[in-house]
């Protein structure tokens, strides 16, 4: 039994839908832009809307890509500043690697650092931004007994 090739159109159609689904992967709500995008081409499935169809859709989301990679890289350094102000209030160890294990734990299931969602990302940081400032209080606390204590003897 023979098997037939898919044809170029078949192929370039099956390239572009798996290239739109990439781009779209890093967003906080993929399912809802892909919504958007089958409603405004008034089609069922992404494999409804033609090749040109799909190319333009594809070019307009990589033109919006460096702004939100702008922000996303924001995103990671402030995550990568919150948790080392964290590992140096812990006296922990501060590399890179760390601080990256820590948010991906941290994140509630992201795969590697640079796959966390700006949801994620924004979460953790808050919650990282918290902890700090609890670990700061209790460290006044701690060092205002002391000085009592050290003020009584």
């Amino acid at each position: 039994m023979k098997t037939q090739k898919p044809n170029i159109t078949v192929r370039r159609k099956s390239e572009l839908i798996k290239k739109f689904h990439a781009i779209i992967s890093h967003e906080a709500q993929p399912q809802m832009i892909k919504d958007e995008v089958k409603a405004s081409y008034g089609v069922i499935s992404m494999r409804d809307m033609t090749v040109a169809q799909l190319t333009e859709i594809c070019d307009k989301l990589q033109n919006n890509k460096p702004a939100f990679d702008k922000e996303m890289n924001t995103w990671r350094r402030r995550v990568m500043a919150v948790l080392g102000e964290y590992c140096r209030l812990l006296r922990k160890d501060e590399n890179a690697d760390y601080i990256k294990a820590i948010a991906v734990r941290s994140s509630g299931g992201a795969k590697s650092f640079n796959s966390m969602t700006k949801q994620q990302l924004r979460t953790v940081y808050n919650a990282f931004l918290d902890e700090n400032k609890v670990i700061k209080a209790s460290f006044e606390v701690s060092n205002e007994e002391k000085y009592s204590l050290a003020m009584q003897n």
